[in-house]
């Protein structure tokens, strides 16, 4: 049983490390065509900082309507 286990956890590990290779790509070539936002949204996926950053701009623009058009633009 632990033999087995010890395989599951090596195959969610391939998993993970394949997922961080990928989104690394993912962010070189958008660094590449000058896309600096994309890059920053693309590294922030799926992550707290960008839950967190997008509930600092929801709350930002219900307590400040007028300034709606001050967007994060990577939100």
């Amino acid at each position: 049983m632990a033999k087995a286990e010890r395989f599951v956890e090596a195959d969610n590990a391939e998993a993970i490390i394949t997922r961080i290779e990928h989104k690394s790509r993912k962010i070189e070539s958008l660094l590449k065509q000058y896309k600096p936002v994309e890059a920053l949204k693309t590294a922030l996926e799926g992550t707290y900082a960008m839950t967190f950053l997008f509930k600092i701009h929801q709350n930002h623009t219900a307590k400040y309507p007028i300034r709606n058009w001050v967007q994060f633009s990577f939100v």
